[in-house]
């Protein structure tokens, strides 16, 4: 079973699961790859951001959401490219990661921003009780279950309790997490909503505005 079917059937051991798996991840990311047939997920990112112009916002906005990719250290950290535990089979207590269509190289934020996308930012809007129907890796889980999977993630993840750092890197992968949620607009029109594009573009922008390296 995967890792989400887990989760959902037993409860009582979310932190234990979760905990887990934000170490099998780190695990993932010590992994180091220099291979041509894998993509620089910063430089493809990057390469699409021409697209973004007047589907999701101006040319000056594109150009400043850009540079979010633009600082992006580089880095040849191994990423699984569609990061969440539902892309975790489990068997005989070993955890192993699958469908890794979308894995390349970079940055870890890439991979940070799957589980915010998952989990941290359906938890931060309005309409959760709606996003969960459709999202498999959230149906069965309440609004504070799926907050409380991304505080766990994010603290066993970063081995850390130093709560500004935290709170830092928890805003920096939402915004990167809104900012990749943006190329929905290009590969599957229509599927967010006008208002909530412009809100994620929002995010990103407000960013921008105090633009920083990311903080691990």
């Amino acid at each position: 079973s995967d890792l989400t079917d887990m989760l959902r059937a037993d409860k009582t051991r979310l932190r234990e699961y979760v905990s887990r798996f934000a170490r099998e991840l780190r695990s993932l990311h010590r992994i180091e790859v220099h291979s041509p047939v894998l993509k620089d997920v910063r430089r493809a990112s990057l390469q699409r951001m021409p697209e973004l112009v007047g589907v999701v916002g101006t040319q000056e906005e594109v150009d400043t959401l850009s540079k979010m990719y633009e600082i992006i250290p580089d880095r040849f950290t191994f990423l699984h490219g569609d990061c969440h535990p539902g892309n975790v089979m489990v068997k005989e207590g070993k955890y192993y990661f699958i469908d890794m269509a979308n894995s390349g190289f970079g940055h870890p934020i890439m991979d940070l921003a799957s589980m915010v996308i998952t989990y941290r930012m359906p938890a931060l809007g309005n309409d959760y009780e709606d996003t969960a129907k459709v999202n498999p890796q959230l149906k069965g889980f309440s609004r504070d279950e799926a907050r409380l999977i991304w505080d766990i993630f994010i603290h066993a993840y970063l081995e850390i309790e130093d709560p500004t750092l935290i709170q830092k890197a928890e805003m920096q992968a939402v915004a990167y997490g809104c900012l990749r949620m943006l190329f929905l607009a290009i590969q599957m029109p229509g599927v967010i909503p006008k208002p909530r594009l412009m809100d994620l573009k929002n995010v990103a922008l407000d960013y921008c505005r105090h633009l920083e390296p990311i903080c691990f």
